[in-house]
């Protein structure tokens, strides 16, 4: 995400003509450029879409290998890859899948209000 930060805002520089130098906030930017902030949209639509996903049946393969685990894969010693469902554990909980409906729709109000 953080090379997504970087990159958005080096095109709203090249929008605005402006440089580095020019040393203007990324608010000012996006003040001028009205862009919505690409972190917090791609953010916003993976919890959407952890939301369908929750719903669906336990058997659909797109529940599946979201939530699949790979236990019999071993990987050489290092830190492990950060995948898609981290990111929704971190910000809403680690049994998203498992909440009722009540909870998670409060957990996703929680995360909207930190943003």
């Amino acid at each position: 995400m953080r090379t997504l930060e970087v990159t958005q805002r080096k095109m709203e520089r090249r929008m605005l003509r402006l440089t580095i130098l020019n040393r203007w906030s990324a608010e000012r930017m996006r003040a001028l450029t009205k862009l919505n902030d690409w972190t917090n949209e791609a953010t916003k639509k993976k919890l959407q879409y952890a939301g369908i996903i929750r719903g669906m049946d336990d058997n659909e393969w797109v529940k599946l290998t979201t939530t699949w685990i790979p236990y019999d894969h071993v990987e050489r010693r290092r830190h492990p890859c950060t995948r898609w469902r981290d990111e929704i554990s971190r910000k809403i909980g680690r049994n998203w899948w498992s909440m009722t409906d009540e909870q998670f729709d409060k957990a996703m109000i929680r995360h909207s209000n930190m943003n």
